[in-house]
C-alpha cells in the first residue's frame, strides 16, 4: 500500500512537472521588433479604416457606423454633435468632447486634431492626411509602414535617452 501511494505521489510530481515544462502557454515578450512588425501587419486596416472615416465626416453620420473602432466611430458621431463620448477611455473621451465642442486646443490625440483640421497638431502623416481631407494619401499603405517606421525611432531613442534634454529632442524628431 505505502508504495501504491509513493507511486501516485511521483506520478502526480511528474505530471505537473511535464505541464510546466511542456504544456503551459508561454507569454510572448515585447521587442521593439515584433511591436513593428505587428504594427506594420495591421497598416492595411488601420488605413482602410482612416479612408471611411474621411468618408463619413464628409457625407452624413449614418457613415460612422461602418467604422470598426469604437474610438473611431465615436469621433466620427461627435463630429456631427452627437455624444457617445462618454463610452470611452479617459483620454479618448476628453478628445472626443474635443471634437464634439469643436476646441482642437483639448486634444489628446492624432485623431483629434486630424478630424477637427489641425494639422500644426498632427505627429504623424495620417493625422495630417485626415487634417488636410487627404483620401489619397490615406490609402497609401506606406504612409502607415512610415509612421511605424518612425515611431520605432522614436521609441528607440527615447528608450536610450540618458537626460531629459535628449528624451525631448526624441519627441521632436521627424
Amino acid at each position: 500500500m505505502k508504495k501504491l501511494v509513493i507511486a501516485l505521489v511521483v506520478i502526480a510530481i511528474l505530471a505537473v512537472a511535464g505541464y510546466v515544462l511542456f504544456l503551459k502557454p508561454v507569454p510572448k515578450v515585447f521587442t521593439p521588433e515584433s511591436a513593428e512588425k505587428m504594427a506594420l501587419s495591421s497598416c492595411t486596416k488601420d488605413v482602410q479604416d482612416l479612408a471611411f472615416l474621411l468618408d463619413a465626416i464628409e457625407t452624413d453620420e449614418s457613415q460612422c457606423e461602418r467604422l470598426a473602432s469604437d474610438v473611431l466611430k465615436y469621433h466620427c458621431y461627435a463630429w456631427f454633435e452627437k455624444d457617445y463620448c462618454i463610452n470611452l477611455e479617459i483620454e479618448d473621451e476628453i478628445s472626443c468632447i474635443a471634437v464634439l465642442n469643436h476646441k482642437f486646443e483639448n486634444c489628446f490625440n492624432d485623431l483629434c486634431h486630424g478630424i477637427l483640421k489641425n494639422e500644426a497638431g498632427c505627429t504623424d502623416s495620417a493625422c495630417v492626411a485626415i487634417a488636410r481631407r487627404d483620401k489619397a494619401r490615406l490609402s497609401d499603405p506606406g504612409v502607415c509602414q512610415a509612421d511605424v517606421q518612425k515611431a520605432v525611432e522614436r521609441v528607440s531613442c527615447t528608450d536610450n535617452a540618458k537626460s531629459v534634454e535628449e528624451f525631448d529632442a526624441c519627441r521632436s524628431v521627424e
